[in-house]
């Protein structure tokens, strides 16, 4: 949260406005994914054949594996689920904001975690 927390707010409609154009979102995905490619790499090896689904797929696979419910997760990703009825989704109007923050929020403090324990592992290395 605290690298939401310190970008900078231009309007309260998107967290990533579009580059020149506040009033729309970020869609230059494959430009974004571009750029990331050419800045990560382990040990001088690029990482190969990744698409930003595959980010998807981990992040629903981490919040799985620590007992997420699954319409949580669902409406994390924005996605509708499979399995709910036609009735379902016509009736249950609840947005699951709470449990949502909970879950991004317990998400955020993890990937912090890791960038700490990274941290520390540079700095024994060096």
């Amino acid at each position: 949260m605290s690298v939401l927390q310190s970008v900078p707010k231009t309007n309260d409609t998107f967290v990533f406005p579009a580059r020149g154009n506040e009033k729309s979102h970020f869609s230059g995905y494959a430009k974004g994914k571009k750029a990331l490619d050419g800045k990560v790499n382990i040990d001088g090896v690029a990482l190969e054949n990744w698409t930003l689904h595959d980010l998807r797929r981990t992040l629903a696979t981490n919040f799985g594996r620590r007992q997420v419910l699954p319409h949580v997760i669902e409406h994390i990703l924005n996605h509708k689920a499979a399995s709910l009825t036609d009735i379902g989704e016509i009736y249950n109007l609840y947005t699951y904001v709470k449990e949502k923050r909970e879950v991004l929020q317990m998400w955020s403090n993890h990937i912090e975690w890791l960038i700490k324990q990274a941290s520390e592992m540079d700095a024994l290395a060096a």
